[in-house]
């Protein structure tokens, strides 16, 4: 278990689901209801070489990153019939960073900055969660597929020809 507040992360602070579902409410308002919504996510393979999101990352302020994730790469990597199933929108605050409102629009997903609002004028939240949990809990999935990518190209690949040759020589 690597936990974000663990000061020996290394390469980036990671975080997995089940870190999440384990710590109860400590990182998220609702950690099932976060698991919900990590499911609607379908990267591709290509995300890894999204040079925007090499300037996201090291974006100065925190709003860049957030900000690139939520309103430019979520609406291409979200699945939309998803997103249906959690109720037709989602509402996600971040906390220390701000509310944005999650929503299809012709079977695409738009990001909205704000929090919706009810009747009685109550803001809606589905769900809370720490900035820096969520920037883990994304750094965890690209850990996971950039392993999934280096398995998949190595069994496509074969044995490397260093790794025939060390074999030779013993």
């Amino acid at each position: 278990m690597r936990l974000i507040d663990s000061p020996a992360l290394g390469g980036g602070p990671r975080i997995t689901l089940d870190d999440i579902r384990a710590t109860r409410n400590r990182y998220s308002s609702n950690p099932a209801m976060l698991s919900a919504f990590v499911a609607g996510f379908r990267p591709a393979p290509d995300l890894l070489l999204d040079r925007a999101l090499l300037g996201a990352v090291g974006a100065s302020g925190r709003h860049g990153f957030y900000g690139y994730v939520l309103h430019d790469l979520l609406p291409r990597i979200y699945d939309a019939h998803h997103l249906s199933t959690l109720g037709g929108r989602f509402a996600l605050m971040l906390d220390g960073v701000g509310g944005y409102t999650i929503t299809p629009l012709n079977r695409r997903i738009i990001t909205l900055r704000g929090l919706p609002v009810d009747l009685t004028g109550r803001t809606i939240v589905d769900l809370s969660v720490r900035a820096d949990v969520f920037l883990a809990l994304f750094n965890q999935m690209l850990a996971d597929m950039a392993e999934q990518t280096l398995q998949m190209t190595a069994r496509a690949v074969g044995p490397c020809a260093s790794d025939q040759t060390a074999g030779a020589i013993q």
